[in-house]
């Protein structure tokens, strides 16, 4: 018997000192505490308010629960905390400074942040898409979306306006140059429609960063519901005080980098070309600027975006949805001047996500014919008073 256990060693369960004084000299101990009764500076710390942080953890609270019994758990309200300090963290690098520098003020291994990070990104997603970021799965919810561009942005008919962006990663391991893109660095791409309040209404993330951005489109599952009109796309109608030009499609507005069809509208070639179609492409582009607003929103409040990301890629993809995800939630409840405020912050960088490439298009006949009667509408039907102006300026 004796012989039997001689070699094995006692379990040792051994925490660092520096570990075993998080709730004397933590942060969620100490300072979290503190911000609790300063809602401006809650925001600055973890970009959501108080009220906000509270609807996180009631979604979030019970999954995020872990018992153990031989050593104190860390709770869902400081695990929420620590993720949410790492989207915006001031020093992020791409050596991953900002998990050490997150273990030290929350006196947590950094493994353990790294393992935090990765799960409520997933959870988020998980436990409140539904609510944040609903894709529209009924007419009357796409002609809703519509009603918003029509109002906002004076152009009938629009669903949404669509970009893509490469997100900045680490290099993969052992992945060769899968996510390796025409700007030379490593990326995963974010494909976003996005409405005419600048929240996302569907993304893609995920696709590799080599890829041709033609192709990420014709083989992401958002561009199969535009270019097919899935998901109880809207039936064909005429458009506001223009029943004799006939039923027009409901389309989605991009720019060069997308193909020109049917149900997606992009500008017409060239910066010499003839005053009618700069005034469509000035009208297109007026609306669709929509979603590079987003994109520069999403990048100011989580200031991740502004290096590499430095997970893995299945973290990255969860780390993009997250933010999107809580870029939805914070921007429906903001007012005009908070946006703004945002916006013309010195320290936003809108370049920080790379842009698509442009590609060529060799459109259908009747892509380009829906395309002719929008510039015919825009022009002669219901024109902005400005309009002319502000397309001789651009000569």
């Amino acid at each position: 018997m004796d012989r039997k256990h001689k070699g094995r060693k006692k379990r040792r369960w051994w925490v660092h000192d520096i570990l075993r004084k998080r709730k004397e000299y933590g942060v969620f101990n100490h300072l979290f505490k503190e911000l609790k009764s300063d809602d401006d500076k809650f925001v600055q710390y973890l970009r959501v308010t108080r009220e906000q942080f509270a609807r996180l953890l009631f979604f979030t609270g019970k999954t995020l629960t872990k018992r153990s019994r031989f050593r104190e758990v860390i709770s869902p309200e400081e695990r929420l905390a620590i993720c949410l300090r790492y989207f915006p963290f001031p020093r992020y690098l791409a050596t991953g400074e900002s998990f050490h520098s997150l273990a030290f003020s929350f006196r947590v291994g950094v493994s353990t942040v790294s393992n935090i990070v990765a799960e409520v990104c997933s959870v988020i997603w998980s436990k409140m898409s539904h609510i944040y970021m609903k894709v529209p799965t009924t007419s009357e919810e796409w002609l809703q979306k519509a009603a918003g561009f029509e109002h906002v942005w004076n152009f009938p008919h629009c669903v949404g306006a669509i970009d893509g962006k490469h997100v900045n990663i680490k290099a993969p391991e052992n992945s060769g140059s899968l996510y390796f893109n025409y700007k030379n660095t490593f990326s995963i791409v974010l494909l976003a429609l996005v409405d005419a309040n600048m929240q996302f209404t569907a993304i893609d993330v995920g696709a590799y960063g080599r890829n041709s951005d033609g192709g990420i489109f014709a083989n992401s599952n958002m561009g199969k519901v535009i270019t097919n009109g899935l998901l109880n796309w809207p039936l064909d109608e005429p458009m506001p005080s223009a029943a004799h030009m006939g039923p027009m499609p409901y389309v989605v507005l991009g720019e060069e980098a997308f193909p020109l069809q049917r149900h997606l509208m992009r500008p017409f070639p060239g910066r010499g070309c003839p005053k009618q179609e700069q005034i469509f492409n000035y009208r297109l582009s007026r609306a669709r600027r929509i979603v590079e607003n987003a994109f520069g929103l999403l990048a100011a409040r989580w200031r991740l975006y502004h290096a590499k990301i430095a997970v893995n890629t299945t973290v990255a993809t969860n780390v993009v949805k997250a933010t999107c995800l809580l870029h939805n939630m914070i921007q429906s409840e903001s007012t005009p001047s908070q946006t703004a405020a945002i916006m013309v912050d010195p320290n936003h960088n809108s370049q920080s996500l790379v842009d698509f490439s442009g590609t060529g298009n060799r459109a259908a006949k009747q892509a380009k014919d829906i395309r002719e009667r929008f510039k015919e509408y825009f022009c002669h039907i219901a024109p902005l008073p400005w309009q002319e102006n502000v397309t001789d300026r651009g000569k």
